[in-house]
């Protein structure tokens, strides 16, 4: 099913969202920022102990930084607080308290978003060994799959399918929202790295709501809520008939769709 959405409105929503509680998201993404910087300094690579003129050194070298500990403990933690930046970015999207609450999600969902992210990076990667062209088509249509996780607790599994399905159709749509809010993020960047604390919440956010649209109208149930067939219930006698419960209606927090 095709969506139609604006990606500059949606930018512009996330901007508004942002300005509204932009000091929690600028110190949930400064914090970590600098934890991860901390981690990833301790793993620097050191040029004064090899021979730059030398290409294979320098390339062991990087890949023994890329490769340590302490790397990959702080792609771990940049992962968790991005799993809280998104809970804060649904939480605004639905108009409920933005805080630090965001980090009491159970520990499942930080547990499913981050092997969500790994899970769809190694599917798109291996695409991308056959051509570069499949590894960014399955990129953009699993991009969901790590929201899916935070917004509605979906498990890994049913999280990459919920993607595949309401995104079908939405590639080429979806690739161009992609690349703007991208180098929106980016614009950031070339600001003196400062800019990078405003842009890249709302990049999240932009995300988040980008996930809503697709999510809005799916008609995707996962399996882990699939319902069993009961068995039939033998009629019961006049006499001892129950009144008939009335219907449970779920209030849903509204918020405002100007994109």
């Amino acid at each position: 099913m095709k969506r139609d959405f604006s990606t500059t409105n949606i930018i512009s929503a996330a901007c508004e969202y942002m300005n509204k509680h932009w000091l929690v998201f600028i110190a949930i993404t400064v914090v970590s920022g600098v934890i991860t910087s901390a981690l990833s300094g301790s793993s620097t690579i050191n040029l004064n102990n090899i021979d730059t003129n030398n290409i294979q050194e320098v390339l062991r070298e990087v890949q023994q930084s890329i490769n340590s500990p302490l790397a990959y403990l702080g792609r771990l933690i940049d992962m968790l607080f991005t799993a809280v930046l998104l809970k804060m970015a649904y939480n605004a999207i639905d108009g409920k308290k933005v805080d630090f609450d965001a980090f009491k999600m159970p520990v499942m969902n930080y547990v499913n978003y981050v092997a969500a992210g790994i899970l769809v990076g190694f599917i798109a990667g291996i695409g991308c060994l056959f051509c570069l062209l499949p590894g960014i088509f399955l990129a953009v249509r699993l991009q969901f799959a790590s929201y899916y996780t935070i917004d509605r607790s979906l498990n890994v599994i049913d999280a990459i399918k919920a993607s595949w399905h309401d995104t079908k159709g939405n590639f080429w749509h979806l690739l161009g929202a992609d690349i703007l809010i991208g180098l929106f993020m980016i614009a950031g960047v070339l600001l003196c790295c400062v800019g990078m604390f405003y842009t890249t919440p709302v990049a999240y956010i932009a995300f988040a709501i980008l996930s809503r649209v697709f999510t809005e109208s799916s008609d995707f149930t996962p399996e882990s809520e699939a319902v069993a067939p009961t068995a039939p219930v033998a009629p019961q006698a006049p006499a001892f008939q129950q009144p008939e419960e009335a219907t449970k209606v779920n209030d849903q927090a509204g918020y405002t769709k100007n994109y």
